[in-house]
């Protein structure tokens, strides 16, 4: 909720129906929402990898990552998010209260 975006994490078989290798590691965008995840343009089935450049495998790692964000006083997190085809890509995006 934090960031405005569904996320599920990617496992073998949607790491494969992305196009990716199958142990890819990350949380896939389900459902962007229309919070600041989809005002810095991420799209269902982008793979979010890293947040503040920490891996994020888990739904628990990305929360731990946004609370330690908020805990200090950041109003962003930087994403590393990979598309289909393309290296990952960063974008800092705005933690929603």
């Amino acid at each position: 909720d934090a960031l405005g975006v569904s996320v599920i994490p990617v496992n073998a078989e949607i790491a494969g129906q992305l196009g990716m290798p199958s142990d890819t590691k990350g949380l896939v965008i389900d459902v962007p929402g229309v919070g600041s995840g989809a005002q810095a343009g991420f799209k269902r089935g982008d793979v979010i990898m890293s947040a503040n450049y920490k891996g994020v495998a888990t739904l628990e790692a990305l929360a731990t990552a946004i609370k330690e964000a908020k805990t200090a006083g950041r109003s962003a997190i930087l994403l590393g998010v990979k598309r289909r085809g393309a290296p990952i890509q960063y974008a800092a995006v705005a933690i929603d209260d």
